[in-house]
């Protein structure tokens, strides 16, 4: 009978009205975390080269891709010459393959555009005129969860300006960085 007993008094305190203790994020979370901070801190702080380093080498080749589509950018018509040799030729053969083949996400940019300095200098010239309006943006945002598996990791992102959460996608590329953006759903509720 005091088997029983025992069983009846565990399950009675399991059926408590109060929810179990969130877990603790594992150290992968935190570092992920700490990442998207960092990145978070470079927007703010206006510093460029912390942003650029920040973001995924897919993440920067979907950039480049949308740069490329319009024919009538006129800061890449004007930039674009500056990209010589191999790696100029790396970049058309690049561009065109994915226009036919991957128009919705392209393949990574080819190694030897990221190699060269032009492709910092390309978003370092883009991203200028919109460094007020993120740093205002961000200065807003707070990091709601984060969520760590095989393939990545989900940031969600409480923007109480705008009272919407943002989803960040993160990979590992030698430190975690920011792979893609989807765009704000309903408020995560406190």
């Amino acid at each position: 009978m005091r088997p029983l007993a025992i069983f009846a008094a565990l399950a009675a305190g399991c059926s408590s009205s109060s929810s179990p203790p969130a877990p603790a994020p594992t150290s992968e979370e935190r570092a992920c975390q700490r990442a998207f901070e960092a990145w978070r801190a470079a927007i703010l702080a206006e510093d460029v080269e912390k942003i650029f380093l920040g973001m995924s080498s897919m993440m920067l080749s979907e950039w480049m891709y949308q740069r490329l589509s319009d024919p009538d950018d006129p800061v890449l018509r004007q930039f674009r010459p500056r990209l010589r040799g191999p790696a100029s030729d790396d970049l058309d053969v690049w561009f065109v393959d994915n226009r036919s083949r991957n128009p919705q996400r392209p393949s990574r940019l080819p190694g030897s555009v990221f190699v060269t300095t032009w492709l910092y200098e390309a978003f370092k010239v883009y991203y200028e005129p919109f460094k007020a309006s993120m740093k205002n943006l961000y200065e807003s945002c707070e990091v709601a969860a984060v969520y760590v598996d095989a393939a990545g990791a989900s940031v969600v992102v409480r923007n109480k300006m705008i009272k919407a959460s943002d989803l960040y996608i993160m990979v590992y590329e030698g430190g975690w960085k920011v792979d893609h953006h989807k765009e704000p759903g309903p408020h995560v509720p406190k």
